[in-house]
């Protein structure tokens, strides 16, 4: 995030089914952060979490393209994908430990038809 940045979290999404055969994920928050440009930092949970199979990892982000955000460097210009700090980007960084005898080629493969295997783009952000 750079500029525009307003609030980011992490999720821990459990999959699940309801009796009726609906989804019925439970979402518990990891992070929620108010975002500032000049506090980027790293966190750490308390205790660390195990990953179970149907889990999800999922990070969230909002930012503020107004005129009451005193950092918008301009609130006219369309908001693309960038490096740069006028442009804007949202990546969500995390660290997954693995026992040593796991095959991590095999354990870190992404089945077709996930959400984490299908590329998406950012699309302008609206005013």
């Amino acid at each position: 995030m750079h500029l525009r940045g307003k609030r980011f979290e992490y999720n821990l999404i459990r999959k699940k089914m309801s009796a009726e055969g609906k989804p019925d994920d439970e979402i518990e928050p990891l992070l929620r952060v108010n975002y500032r440009f000049h506090w980027q930092m790293s966190y750490r949970l308390a205790e660390p979490r195990f990953l179970r199979a149907r889990m999800e990892l999922q990070a969230v982000a909002w930012y503020d393209n107004s005129k009451a955000n005193p950092h918008n460097p301009d609130t006219d210009a369309a908001v693309r994908w960038g490096e740069q700090t006028y442009d804007e980007m949202m990546v969500g960084f995390f660290d997954v430990g693995v026992p040593a005898g796991i095959d991590k080629q095999h354990f870190f493969i992404r089945k077709e038809g996930t959400i984490a295997s299908s590329p998406q783009r950012a699309a302008p952000m609206d005013r």
